[in-house]
């Protein structure tokens, strides 16, 4: 059973057409005349945002070096937004221009229902051309060089990082029930996080702890009607809560909600 939707091949044209012109852009600002100084980072086409990791990554990014598309000095990329096509890569390092790729997941048969091949051979380019890659963990780096192909060059693992002087606990009630939190941008593929979640709640609720769940953050409508199936199924629809979309603003109100994440 395939997981694309039936808007797939819409969304692939429109993607493809926006790499295309990345490239293209990426090039144009090669050609335009002037010195390069400074740490001047462009970010490959990757925007910002409040849902999702690539748009979190750029956003956050961006407070402390502002993107730059013309005159930059240091090219950024994200495995899990892989815009800049193979031919703007290049001429970005013919040009002598260093290029830092953050290698995060890659795509592969058991979740991905499409062409994960081809997807992995996108993110490829960057892989294999960047000047250093940072890992955000060993496995992501074993499985990176699994599906990628062993790397030639330099890099690090460099873990996410969490500002403990933003993210920091409440004082918890001692009425409240046990809360499990779950957070992300939840399409249809990734249903199996949480049918796995709420399957734990349920036994941990039969063992006799009174945990509740909180799913927050975009979740598909297709992913959000059986994840209400599933809780019904198992009998734990009451001890379900739906939080919806959040900010990176209000994150930390939401996370001292809980007790654990998932």
């Amino acid at each position: 059973m395939s997981f694309q939707r039936i808007d797939a091949w819409p969304r692939q044209m429109l993607r493809g057409g926006y790499r295309l012109g990345a490239g293209v852009a990426a090039l144009a600002s090669l050609s335009v005349p002037g010195r390069r100084s400074g740490i001047r980072v462009f970010y490959g086409g990757a925007r910002a945002g409040d849902i999702g990791g690539p748009l979190v990554k750029v956003k956050r990014l961006r407070e402390r070096f502002p993107e730059c598309h013309l005159g930059f000095t240091v090219v950024y990329t994200l495995s899990n937004a892989p815009y800049l096509p193979g031919f703007a890569l290049r001429a970005i390092k013919a040009r002598g221009i260093p290029i830092v790729t953050n290698q995060n997941g890659v795509f592969y048969p058991a979740w991905y229902g499409g062409n994960w091949r081809a997807m992995n051979a996108e993110m490829a380019a960057a892989y294999h051309l960047a000047n250093y890659v940072f890992w955000q963990s060993a496995f992501c780096r074993r499985a990176a060089d699994y599906f990628l192909g062993a790397r030639q060059g330099q890099g690090e693992v460099l873990y996410n990082a969490i500002d403990t002087a933003h993210f920091k606990p409440a004082n918890r009630q001692p009425s409240r029930p046990f809360t499990f939190l779950l957070t992300g941008k939840i399409d249809t593929h990734l249903f199996y996080r949480i049918e796995a979640s709420l399957k734990g709640l349920a036994a941990a609720r039969a063992k006799g702890l009174d945990a509740r769940l909180m799913l927050a953050g975009w979740i598909a409508d297709d992913a959000l009607r059986r994840a209400s199936e599933t809780a019904r199924t198992l009998g734990v629809n009451a001890a379900v809560r739906y939080a919806g979309s959040y900010t990176q603003e209000q994150a930390p109100g939401l996370y001292q909600q809980a007790d654990a994440y998932i």
